[in-house]
């Protein structure tokens, strides 16, 4: 589940987006989906489509290519709708910093989260629980 927080909410030090509960299969599915980023393949991909983004409160969520780190931003004249636009050697970084999430840990116990984005007005993390 994403979530997005503001200050004075949950969020501790920015408004931030956070992957809440994140499963290896999620993890997976999330980086399976940048990948064309950062090879250049895809210039935008609709990260609200895979059910590791469900949201209530999050509208779409769309990954782009862009010349410089723009990092994760609300959508210009919308209110739940949010674009992280990323150079693609950053998208490259990101779907490494995914790559322990994607394999199960041992009893499924252990606590774990990683910032994949510091870039911007918004932060973006995810968390295989709901702490950070």
């Amino acid at each position: 589940m994403i979530e997005f927080l503001l200050v004075g909410e949950e969020a501790q030090d920015a408004p931030l987006i956070i992957v809440r509960n994140l499963t290896p299969l999620g993890a997976s599915q999330i980086a399976e989906a940048i990948r064309p980023l950062s090879l250049g393949t895809a210039s935008t991909v609709d990260l609200s489509e895979l059910s590791a983004f469900a949201s209530e409160n999050v509208g779409t969520f769309a990954a782009i290519v862009a010349a410089r780190d723009y990092g994760l931003r609300p959508v210009e004249g919308t209110e739940n709708d949010f674009e992280c636009a990323l150079k693609p050697s950053t998208w490259d970084e990101v779907t490494g910093l995914l790559e322990p999430f994607t394999t199960e840990t041992e009893g499924n116990a252990s606590h774990a989260h990683a910032y994949l984005s510091r870039h911007g007005p918004i932060a973006w993390l995810v968390s295989t629980d709901s702490a950070w």
